[in-house]
């Protein structure tokens, strides 16, 4: 889970617990096993610790897929929400910290992936913005064919 790995990293939180809980799947396993033996009287076997384990790896797959997925959600919430900011203001061109102050309720990070998916699909156009005075901030300049679908849409 370090950061060097770059494996499961992303997800601590849910990865932190897995270790516990395939010691209960195979506490489970045993128990399904020896019910009729008294399962406290006897060692969790191996074979029941390997396939708790099988079992784990099937889990991390499944959750490397479901917290993709809530990746993506959130990012098209937050390009969403551009565009809604975009069309509401009636701006061609913004830099990134003034879309920060705007939404406030996103990070850097997080609002960065709304502007990476309005990119790729070319509702924006980001280019390097050199300034006299304060820190460089990204510049995004928006799309005319969208800005003309706002106008049309505004109109109406």
């Amino acid at each position: 889970m370090s950061p060097e790995l770059n494996y499961l990293f992303h997800i601590n939180d849910w990865a932190s617990k897995l270790c516990g809980q395939i010691a209960r799947i195979a506490a489970l396993l045993h128990i399904f096993r020896y019910a009729l033996e008294k399962p406290w009287n006897r060692r969790i076997a191996l074979q029941d610790m390997h396939a708790a384990v099988k079992i784990g790896h099937v889990l991390i797959r499944h959750a490397l897929k479901v917290f993709s997925q809530a990746d993506d959600d959130l990012g098209h919430s937050i390009a969403e929400d551009i565009l809604n900011w975009i069309k509401n203001s009636n701006i061609e061109r913004f830099t990134q910290r003034e879309c920060l102050r705007k939404l406030r309720r996103y990070d850097r990070k997080t609002l960065r992936m709304g502007l990476n998916i309005l990119k790729e699909r070319d509702f924006l156009h980001e280019f390097s913005d050199i300034r006299p005075k304060g820190a460089p901030s990204a510049t995004f300049e928006v799309n005319p064919k969208y800005k003309n679908i706002c106008k049309g849409q505004k109109g109406q």
